[in-house]
């Protein structure tokens, strides 16, 4: 009787040994495959552009930092430059555990124009002025994809997409952040009917 469950205990151990952490790097190898699925990155793309924000949640941001000539008065600005990370928790199937990802945009040169209305005020009343971008071009800032632990990825899908739906894309998580670091609205005129041909 001791042999016997003794055996068994060897065999049992030895049937959930993970030789050379084989199990770990078949479930990494399966989770940068995933990351890698042009079918998978284009459901990202979709699923932000229509904003599924129950299938996209924002982490933390990286790399926050942004500059150029936006302090100028608005008639002399025309370039800023950019870097922002976002690590970002995908639900791409709701019957699974969310994929972690990261996305960086720079730019070192992004064109861009402003309007604005300024008041110089009389003796009851002081100066007033208000200033916005009426036109960036999405075109000037670089998208890089990464796993969760830094490894940069081939982002395929975005690649391939027309411009109007990569400048959608980048629009949509850069927008709401050079906004609030140059406190200026966006009012550019972007066409959005691409996206229900594109997804």
């Amino acid at each position: 009787m001791y042999k016997i469950n003794f055996q068994k205990i060897i065999t049992e151990e030895i049937n959930n040994f993970d030789f050379l952490n084989n199990d770990t790097n078949v479930k990494y190898q399966e989770y940068i495959d995933l990351l890698n699925n042009e079918e998978l990155q284009k459901q990202f793309i979709c699923d932000s552009l229509l904003r599924q924000n129950n299938k996209i949640k924002i982490i933390e941001t990286t790399n926050a930092s942004i500059g150029g000539d936006f302090e100028s008065s608005y008639d002399e600005m025309n370039n800023i430059t950019i870097e922002y990370g976002l690590n970002i928790e995908y639900l791409y199937d709701s019957n699974k555990d969310p994929i972690k990802l990261a996305l960086e945009f720079n730019s070192s040169n992004i064109s861009v124009t402003a309007s604005g209305e300024s008041d110089s005020g009389d003796y009851n009343t002081p100066p007033s002025g208000n200033a916005w971008f009426n036109y960036i071009n999405w075109e000037d800032i670089e998208i890089s994809l990464f796993s969760d632990d830094g490894e940069e990825l081939k982002f395929l899908a975005f690649e391939k997409a027309p411009i109007n739906i990569k400048n959608l894309f980048i629009r949509e998580y850069v927008s709401g952040f050079i906004s609030t670091e140059t406190t200026m609205d966006i009012r550019d005129n972007i066409n959005k009917s691409a996206i229900s041909q594109f997804c």
